[in-house]
Formats: structure tokens, C-alpha cells, sequence
């Protein structure tokens, strides 16, 4: 059921990439270019849900390839660098982090920055 639901949103994705020429899910990365943050929470949970329904570690790798060559990266980092980022949007994007096995710079410096605070407090 898992790969079913993956290689059916994979082909809905290209078919329709392919009639409006553009890359598939080239609207997913625009999802997270915008400041809304409502549109970067629906994007990053459905971000999450297509890497953990990848049928095989190859196809993750090839659909993960394909998004950082679209520039998710950047909009990623951007996400975490914005201050005033909600909770739900924070959460979802740690969890692309763990899908994506790739810490975010910006991510990993608040993570020292509380990491040295609890210190402090201890």
C-alpha cells in the first residue's frame, strides 16, 4: 500500500508537470516560497508523507535528489532561519529533517543555543 500510494502521486505529479511544462512538483516548492505559513505546514506534512511512503531507499534517494535540484534546500533553510515560524511549521520541518537524514545549519545552531542554555541551568 505503501509504494502504491507513492507511485500513484509520483505519476499524477509528472503527468500533470508534463501537460503545464514544468518540473513535477514544482508547486510543492513554491508552496514553501510563499510567507504563508498555513501553505508551509499542507506542504511540508505532505513533503513528509511522500518520503516515508518511498517504496525503496533508491527511490527515496532519486525523489530526494529531484526536490534539491528544484532548490528545496534553500526554502528549507529559509523556513528555519524565519523567526517567526509557528510551532506546527517548526515541527513538520524537523521531521523533513529526520526523513532527509540532513540537519539545517540554521536548525543546528538553535539547537546549540538551547543545548547551552539547559547547561547553564543545570
Amino acid at each position: 500500500m505503501r509504494s502504491a500510494s507513492f507511485s500513484m502521486i509520483n505519476k499524477c505529479a509528472k503527468k500533470y508537470a508534463s501537460q503545464c511544462n514544468r518540473s513535477p512538483y514544482m508547486g510543492l516548492i513554491r508552496a514553501l516560497t510563499g510567507d504563508a505559513q498555513e501553505n508551509w505546514t499542507e506542504a511540508l506534512i505532505f513533503l513528509n508523507c511522500l518520503i516515508v511512503r518511498c517504496p525503496s531507499n533508491k527511490r527515496r534517494a532519486q525523489f530526494l535528489a529531484r526536490l534539491q535540484n528544484l532548490g528545496i534546500n534553500n526554502e528549507l533553510r529559509k523556513i528555519a532561519a524565519n523567526p517567526e515560524s509557528i510551532a506546527t511549521v517548526m515541527k513538520q520541518l524537523v521531521n523533513v529533517q529526520i526523513n532527509f537524514k540532513e540537519i539545517l545549519p540554521s536548525t543546528q545552531f538553535l539547537i546549540s543555543i538551547h543545548k547551552n542554555r539547559v547547561e547553564q541551568l543545570e
